[in-house]
């Protein structure tokens, strides 16, 4: 049996964390599929990560050990998400600027 699913809209959240177990973490992100019929699926705990060698953001999908991952994403699929959690990231590092009128 195959079932099919549209998705319409990625949405991801950044959660950046404050007491990093390593220098280069950054921060937690969770990514939304949003489905033609109106549903939706959440897949929460990528981590983004600065490389050590050429300073490029690193996403990985969730994982419990390096032997055993709980999303394998294929292909075109996860281009996007990766594009998409590394732009969120960067949104959310500009810095706000309050003008005075």
């Amino acid at each position: 049996m195959k079932i099919k699913i549209e998705i319409t809209e990625i949405k991801v959240k950044i959660q950046k964390i404050e007491k990093k177990p390593h220098p280069n973490f950054l921060a937690y992100a969770s990514v939304t599929f949003r489905l033609k019929d109106g549903g939706c699926f959440t897949i929460s705990n990528f981590t983004i990560w600065k490389s050590k060698y050429d300073g490029r953001y690193n996403v990985e999908p969730p994982k419990n050990n390096r032997k055993f991952q709980y999303c394998f994403f294929k292909g075109f699929l996860w281009e996007m998400i990766e594009r998409e959690v590394i732009n969120k990231y960067e949104y959310e590092e500009i810095p706000i600027i309050n003008e005075k009128n």
